[in-house]
């Protein structure tokens, strides 16, 4: 098997493994509140079939104060949905910690082709993050990686 990779974002005060490495980049996204940096490390693997991915971006503290975090991260989820036409397929509350979250399986299209996705989504303060495994549907990327990814995704201590 490949050798993974660590990433350890100061920054983003978080670190992940990768099945190879994954690569920086961000861009300003307009919700219609305003305009979010949003940080993305994606690694891709099985000739760009599969997309292994964290995101994080910062939510104006005043919003994230007047909306319960059940309510912020179910928007999420359905600003996903609608983004890829899709279905949910399963979804359930989880916790990072003592941080709510939220997984769900989505179904959908992308570039015309059929994908699958697992998204985790946690909320850190005023941050949301997003974690999730991005496929063609005919890719299959194996659970066991799915599920190692999504188990190395951890908060970084403040130094």
């Amino acid at each position: 098997a490949a050798e993974w990779t660590e990433t350890k974002s100061r920054e983003g005060k978080f670190k992940a493994s990768f099945p190879v490495k994954a690569q920086y980049e961000n861009q300003d996204v307009d919700t219609g509140l305003k305009t979010l940096k949003v940080h993305f490390f994606t690694a891709t693997t099985d000739n760009d079939n599969v997309a292994y991915i964290v995101m994080y971006s910062d939510y104006p503290a005043e919003h994230v104060r007047n909306t319960d975090a059940e309510t912020l991260l179910k928007n999420v989820q359905t600003g996903v949905r609608q983004t890829y036409g899709g279905r949910i397929t399963k979804e359930e509350g989880i916790k990072l910690g003592e941080h709510l979250g939220r997984q769900f399986a989505c179904e959908g299209k992308f570039g015309g082709n059929d994908v699958k996705m697992i998204w985790r989504l946690y909320i850190v303060g005023n941050r949301l993050f997003q974690v999730y495994v991005f496929q063609n549907a005919d890719a299959a990327a194996a659970m066991e990686s799915v599920q190692k990814f999504f188990d190395s995704f951890a908060l970084l201590q403040e130094e």
